[in-house]
């Protein structure tokens, strides 16, 4: 019997059937499998266990590169510091300056001052040119026309006639 007979044998109900029963054998074997998994049983009470430190075990090269790595962030912290000092330094003597000059401001600003306004000055008269424009738009220009095929007579040198017949 061959393998296409077999298959043709089968009614899909026999298919729908076998389907379910894998499925279900599936889903057994996935309970027992999670329900074997080590864990504690209901009566135990989990015990919780704590990481070694890594300092107390490491390589002396996992020590060196901690202590380079902690040795730059260290002069970066300071570079950052003095940066901020120079501008805390920078931003109090610019303020120095500027309240040092409203107060001479301050001071010079007791006498009087007068202002005058400039005189009205009479605007300068346009200078109007005349120039040769045209008042409309100059005309295009047009194309010189197509030149137009000579008919030419037939004379005797003409092979055919004027009775020519392509009735096939």
């Amino acid at each position: 019997m061959s393998v296409l007979e077999m298959l043709r044998a089968y009614t899909l109900r026999e298919y729908a059937v076998v389907l379910a029963m894998a499925l279900l054998g599936s889903l057994g074997l996935v309970y027992m499998l999670s329900s074997m998994g080590g864990g504690a049983t209901s009566g135990e009470t989990l015990v919780k266990r704590e990481t070694a430190d890594p300092t107390n075990t490491s390589s002396l090269r996992f020590v060196e590169v901690n202590a380079a790595a902690r040795a730059r962030a260290k002069a970066a912290a300071l570079r950052r510091a003095r940066i901020l000092a120079e501008r805390r330094v920078v931003a109090q003597r610019a303020a120095r300056r500027a309240s040092a000059a409203s107060a001479r401001r301050a001071a010079t600003s007791t006498r009087t001052v007068t202002r005058t306004t400039p005189r009205a000055v009479a605007p300068a008269p346009t200078r109007v040119v005349n120039s040769p424009s045209p008042s409309r738009p100059a005309p295009r220009p047009q194309s010189a026309p197509a030149p137009q095929p000579t008919p030419q007579k037939s004379g005797s040198s003409g092979g055919g006639g004027g009775s020519f017949d392509d009735s096939g």
